[in-house]
């Protein structure tokens, strides 16, 4: 296996495994015990009951669900604007975009870096990236990313200056 194949064997299984606990059973299995779905996990079993690892039989459990809030109590109440300063949301809302801005300027990024090395090539095959390659690209699909916060705040400032109305 190549380097890459083997990343993204990897990869998939990782993914694999996190995911395989949530992921919805059909099948008993052949012992007759019932296998665990969403929402329960051996050892957790449904709220009021707890299950025998070794038997996956349901008995009662010995401390109660976790109770509701208390009759009378506050419900929550949302964040209001004063609760943190201009600069601190400004920051936050930068923070959200360049996360959200990363996984597509990486592609982008790439696909740009790819186009470049084929038409370098003579529009041949062309290399494998080595490991400095893919630490450039990932970093500039990180610039690119703090780039398009950067344009975000700019025109989110520009537009609220000019909202303003003007003095007579």
């Amino acid at each position: 296996m190549t380097g890459r194949t083997a990343r993204v064997v990897a990869g998939l299984l990782v993914l694999g495994s996190i995911g395989y606990p949530a992921w919805p059973q059909t099948a008993a299995p052949a012992t007759g015990a019932t296998t665990p779905s969403i929402g329960s996990t051996p050892g957790i079993g449904t709220p009021g009951t707890s299950t025998s690892p070794s038997t996956g039989a349901s008995s009662p459990a010995a401390t109660p669900p976790v109770a509701a809030p208390p009759p009378g109590s506050p419900p929550p109440v949302p964040y209001t604007d004063s609760e943190f300063p201009a600069w601190l949301r400004a920051v936050r809302r930068a923070e959200v975009v360049t996360v959200g801005a990363f996984p597509i300027t990486l592609i982008l990024t790439s696909v740009a870096y790819q186009g470049y090395l084929y038409a370098a090539n003579d529009f041949g095959p062309t290399p494998q990236l080595t490991t400095q390659q893919q630490l450039d690209i990932l970093f500039a699909g990180v610039g690119v990313a703090a780039l398009v916060a950067l344009a975000d705040f700019i025109v989110g400032r520009v537009t609220k200056t000019s909202a303003r109305p003007v003095a007579p």
